[in-house]
């Protein structure tokens, strides 16, 4: 019929703490494609899209936060509800390779009149919770600041499977646990860095 415009979502955009840490999330641990990634010097940005691998629909762009308010809506930009769902071909074949690369499904697989279903987080908060334990473990930073990040990634994680699984008792005060940590380590990086003696000890050790 003449005057009926065809449109279509192209991309959708996920707000991201950083760019490479995204892309390494999406395309090592879900498999997804890199579709392209944009430096763009006018906006100091890059144009960043992914894919799962195959699909011809919309593509997602993973935008860096550049302010507070985006900062705070990252792992949160549908206040708690399910943001995408991932369709797939083989459901066990891809739930099995997830579980086995370390994502924390918070609702377990069950079926559905349209099919199986399951719900997993993203990488904030997990990864969070490893990035503490490693710089606790490392030496190189100070392990309170380990701590205070494993921390912060717990508290985000409680917060997501609160909201999924017993809103009434969600609360945001489970973010306010998340920002001294962001903060103290910002901080001491910009300021002291890391300790670069053991760095080089350690490095040493391990030079054939």
């Amino acid at each position: 019929m003449e005057g009926i415009a065809k449109q279509e979502i192209v991309h959708v955009a996920l707000v991201v703490r950083d760019y490479d840490e995204a892309i390494e999330f999406f395309t090592k641990t879900l498999d997804f494609m890199l579709v392209e990634d944009t430096y763009q010097p006018a906006q100091d940005k890059r144009w960043v899209l992914v894919s799962p691998p195959g699909s011809t629909g919309p593509k997602l762009l993973l935008a860096r936060a550049t302010t507070p308010e985006q900062e705070h809506a990252i792992g949160n930009q549908t206040g708690g509800r399910v943001f995408l769902f991932l369709s797939t071909d083989d459901f066990w074949r891809d739930y099995n390779r997830m579980v086995a690369d370390g994502i924390s499904f918070v609702r377990p697989p069950g079926e559905a009149p349209y099919g199986t279903v399951a719900v997993f987080l993203d990488l904030y908060g997990i990864a969070s919770v490893l990035r503490g334990y490693l710089i606790f473990r490392s030496g190189y930073i100070p392990k309170s600041l380990g701590v205070l990040l494993m921390l912060g990634g717990a508290a985000f994680v409680v917060r997501n499977v609160t909201i999924l699984l017993a809103p009434s008792f969600s609360s945001s005060a489970f973010l306010i646990a998340m920002f001294p940590a962001g903060l103290a380590l910002t901080a001491w990086m910009l300021v002291k860095g890391v300790d670069v003696a053991k760095w080089e000890a350690r490095a040493a050790l391990t030079t054939p």
